[in-house]
């Protein structure tokens, strides 16, 4: 005799669901990055560019933040886009050059469906830590209207994850050209509902990525820790007249259906049980 177990047809059952229709637009896809300055009305919550940034000398770079998050691309509930940008102006100088602050407030990520569509629009804010020696970042405004990942129909929210990786270039003052990672860290959004518009609201000493008050899933999310770009010297240490911090920035942005995660589960849950059922009546 054998088992038979309906409980086995579930996955099959929620995977064949209709999918909705604000999902899987991948056609025509343009992604850009713009480094937004201190005039682009960003909000105030955004402090970085508002005090002078201590830049480092000399960096262990050996403790320098890694990103953990790693996502397996393949997943049919996981979709990625990404961009890059260059630029040789970190800082801008002042008080008569003994003193910076960062030229940008933040970084601005859009994604574009059939190439002019705008379906996604992620602002980010630089924050300064309180001895002016660290830099991180903090979403200040996301709106998703249109998903790349597959949701099914019943869903219309998504956690999305961004991975930013920023590289430092400077000479040395031996004469030598360095480049390293200064960055690379995650901000984890979670429950992320298509067609709203998320800002960054403040609340006492809490910070909110919300578009209602009363769903405050994302509370205080911030990246780690990471060092600001060195700027190139002579050899006596002094910084270069033009080194203003050459960097590259890359951002990765990845939508998750985290309704298919838990479909994945459960079929990893079956299949488990089904491999400890006998097949024959003793």
């Amino acid at each position: 005799m054998k088992y038979f177990f309906p409980l086995i047809l579930v996955p099959f059952f929620i995977l064949s669901c209709a999918i909705n229709p604000k999902s899987l637009k991948k056609k025509g896809e343009i992604v850009e990055i713009k480094l937004l300055p201190l005039d682009a009305g960003i909000t105030e919550i955004a402090l970085a560019q508002e005090q002078a940034v201590v830049i480092p000398k000399n960096v262990d770079w050996k403790f320098s933040t890694n990103s953990t998050l790693v996502h397996d691309k393949n997943k049919d509930h996981v979709a990625v886009y990404s961009a890059n940008e260059n630029s040789h102006n970190f800082y801008f100088p002042i008080d008569n050059f003994n003193q910076f602050r960062l030229t940008n407030s933040a970084i601005e990520i859009k994604r574009f469906y059939n190439s002019t569509e705008l379906v996604s629009s992620i602002l980010l804010g630089f924050e300064l830590s309180k001895d002016r020696t660290l830099l991180r970042l903090k979403p200040l405004k996301l709106k998703i209207d249109k998903t790349k990942v597959k949701l099914p129909r019943p869903d219309n929210d998504l956690d999305i994850t961004i991975s930013i990786t920023i590289k430092g270039f400077w000479m040395d003052k031996m004469g030598v050209t360095q480049s390293k990672t200064v960055a690379d860290v995650d901000i984890e959004l979670k429950k992320i509902v298509l067609g709203k518009e998320y800002q960054l609201k403040k609340i006492g000493n809490e910070e909110y990525l919300s578009f209602d008050l009363e769903k405050t899933i994302n509370k205080n999310i911030k990246s780690d820790w990471f060092a600001p770009v060195p700027l190139s010297v002579d050899e006596k240490g002094y910084r270069l007249a033009d080194s203003l911090g050459n960097f590259s920035i890359f951002i990765e942005v990845a939508e998750i259906d985290d309704f298919g995660k838990r479909v994945e589960k459960i079929a990893k849950s079956i299949k488990t049980i089904g491999k400890s059922i006998p097949q024959k009546a003793p």
